[in-house]
């Protein structure tokens, strides 16, 4: 109870409001008296500990200590300016607030030459399988085309976006990624699915810088890079 108030507190409370805690001194604070402690006035005057020592009641000392938190409220005017009827749907709408201006402070850049995508500046070397999928969610987003539902739903674009890149590949050129063994057979589910993966783990291992995107990359029930259309770029 105690971490959801806190939390309502953050998403709502304003510049003056204040959040408490009260505190007592050692041994009332101690669940193993006998009777329990609730205040210095109590009937029951007479408290002992486990080993049999005795403490009054009244010789306990009160503290309220103020318990810092974020006001959050100022973010989320348009969605706290009417009753959110639920917790939960507050919760889902701030949340989609922050992760809307998380979006804005990522920029990404996938390589279409190379197995290299950038984010915030921070480069990443790929597989040639995660490479593409990579520049093919970033060329979907750069169109405007919608998430997919299903990583299954997928498969026949991304296995038609596979081919004309492998068209692409300059003659003779036997170091171009797009001309990888890897990527000569078409995809399916169990491979998309590896390939965000593998994604998600070099993100991590490349630090925090790079690990802003994670939020961003497909998951159940959306196959997309979930990133406004500016933040993202193609380069040859």
């Amino acid at each position: 109870m105690g971490t959801l108030l806190y939390a309502c507190m953050t998403l709502v409370g304003r510049e003056d409001d204040r959040l408490t805690h009260v505190l007592v001194n050692e041994p009332f604070d101690d669940a193993r008296l006998s009777p329990r402690f609730y205040f210095p006035e109590q009937p029951s005057a007479e408290l002992a500990t486990p080993e049999n020592k005795t403490f009054r009641a009244a010789e306990a000392h009160i503290d309220l200590a103020d318990v810092p938190f974020v006001r959050l409220r100022n973010l989320f005017a348009r969605e706290l300016g009417r009753m959110p009827g639920r917790f939960s749907a507050l919760v889902a709408q701030c949340s989609e607030g922050i992760r809307q201006r998380a979006g804005n402070s990522v920029k990404l850049v996938v390589q279409r030459s190379r197995p290299e995508i950038e984010v915030n500046g921070i480069r990443v070397r790929l597989s040639p399988k995660e490479q593409l999928l990579a520049l093919f969610l970033a060329d979907r987003n750069r169109k405007a085309r919608p998430a997919f539902a299903t990583y299954k739903g997928a498969e026949n674009s991304l296995n038609e976006y596979r081919e004309q890149l492998r068209r692409e590949v300059p003659q003779n050129d036997f170091s171009d990624w797009r001309g990888s063994n890897s990527i000569d057979s078409d995809f399916d589910e169990a491979e998309i699915r590896k390939a965000i993966s593998n994604l998600r783990k070099k993100l991590r291992a490349a630090g925090p810088e790079a690990m802003v995107l994670l939020p961003f990359l497909p998951e159940a029930g959306r196959l997309s890079i979930d990133l406004p259309r500016e933040q993202i770029s193609v380069i040859d």
